[in-house]
């Protein structure tokens, strides 16, 4: 039974925010896919000082807890504040979602690219909550 628990969790976790990718022009590329677009200011982030709040905690009000807090959690995340965000970013399946383009989190598409920096220095950082 336990085994049966794991597996349905951990399948949860890969596909529950997943969404069907359709190639309308057989191209091998799907019309919705983000380009990333360099952005020149990445030493904005990395001289900042990022915490939880109210950082990371913006960013997550934006792009997470709408689908990932309260009692209807896709895929049985809970992203609602500092203990859970930090808890799911550990495990690493937050910063790989975050930072696939085609499977991204959100589903809509990737988030800003600075964003996603300041979430990555907020990790480097060890996790400051305030």
């Amino acid at each position: 039974m336990k085994k049966v628990f794991i597996f349905t969790f951990i399948s949860l976790l890969i596909f529950g925010c997943s969404e069907a990718v359709i190639d309308d022009d057989n191209t091998g590329t799907n019309d919705n896919d983000v380009i990333e677009v360099p952005e020149d200011d990445d030493d904005a982030v990395a001289e900042e000082a990022v915490v939880y709040d109210p950082h990371v905690l913006t960013i997550a009000d934006n792009y997470c807890i709408s689908c990932h807090s309260g009692s209807s959690l896709q895929a049985g995340i809970n992203l609602s504040g500092y203990t859970n965000f930090k808890f799911q970013t550990e495990s690493g399946n937050l910063l790989s979602r975050i930072n696939n383009s085609s499977n991204p989190m959100p589903p809509a598409g990737l988030m800003p690219q600075e964003e996603r920096q300041r979430i990555q220095k907020w990790v480097d950082d060890n996790f400051p909550e305030k």
